[in-house]
């Protein structure tokens, strides 16, 4: 689930994706991370990563 760039639209998929990009700010006050996806047609999505996103493999995150 992402937040589109106009800052109101969310955009939730069900669909199997891979997470090719992810990058952004966290904190103790909270996070702000860009996530870029692509879709088994090989079709880009991506906008800033909302709370309640569900991952159902692996995310492999390096700080």
């Amino acid at each position: 689930m992402v937040r589109i760039a106009d800052g109101k639209t969310i955009d939730e998929r069900h669909e199997d994706m891979e997470i090719v990009g992810l990058s952004g700010t966290l904190s103790k006050d909270g996070d702000h991370l860009h996530l870029l996806c692509i879709d088994q047609d090989h079709k880009t999505f991506g906008g800033h990563l909302k709370h309640g996103t569900l991952i159902h493999t692996t995310c492999e995150v390096v700080i």
